[in-house]
Order: C-alpha cells, then structure tokens, then sequence
C-alpha cells in the first residue's frame, strides 16, 4: 500500500546529519526474517515476518517496487539537489541481510529463483533511479 507519511522524512533526515558528518550510509531494505511466516510477533515486533509472499506473487512485488522502492528512491531530500537515490552519502543498498538463510528446502525457504527474481527485481528498479 505504500510507506507510511514519517517513513520518507525520517530517511532524508538520516542523509542529511549523514552529510553533515562525512558519513556514507548503505540501508538495508530486508532481513531474512521478514519471511518467516510463523514468526511469533514477541521475537521482534507486530510487523516481522509475514512477507514470504512477496518473493512468490510478482503482482506484490511490482507493488512494493511501484510503491514502496521507486517513491523512496525518488523522495527530495529538503535542502539539497538530490533524491534519496541520487544523494552522495548513500553508497549502496542492501537488498536483503543473509537471505541464504531462506532459500533452499526448508520449511520457511524460498526457491532459489524466487529470491533471486525478489532481489533482482528490486536491484533494477534502484539502478534505474539512482
């Protein structure tokens, strides 16, 4: 559905005390753990796992992409000539921490082609638009 209204503002706030400080910042959009559907929400909070589907479903991947990847990439960083996707002391992007930690043919796994599709898809849309 998208990200929330105080998601994007936090990130460009983040950049810019980044800049201030000559830090070079690489974020990270997911841990492996965002797949465990049976992940109980005590271990770390309401929103962790729950996403197995969106390695699965290429309708909900175009959405995170179209909704989610593509405005934060894009999001005017207050003060400065650039985006989030464009700004200098954003050095890389993490896709997902370990995701060999979900792949393979374990219970909570995914195919092999299913992540690699999940994190290619997301890789093209940030070297599109940074």
């Amino acid at each position: 559905t998208g990200l929330d209204r105080d998601f994007l503002p936090s990130m460009a706030d983040a950049i810019k005390i980044a800049a201030e400080y000559d830090i070079y910042l690489i974020f990270n959009l997911w841990t492996f753990e965002a797949f465990n559907d049976n992940q109980p929400a005590e271990w770390h909070g309401e929103h962790a796992g729950g996403h197995h589907d969106l390695a699965l479903d290429a309708a909900k991947r175009k959405s995170l992409i179209d909704k989610a990847i593509i405005p934060m990439l894009r999001y005017q960083v207050p003060g400065t000539a650039y985006t989030i996707g464009t700004h200098p002391n954003v050095v890389a992007w993490d896709i997902i921490n370990e995701p060999e930690w979900r792949m393979g043919d374990g219970d909570w796994s995914l195919p092999n082609s299913d992540m690699q599709r999940f994190v290619a898809e997301q890789a093209g849309a940030i070297h599109r638009n940074s």
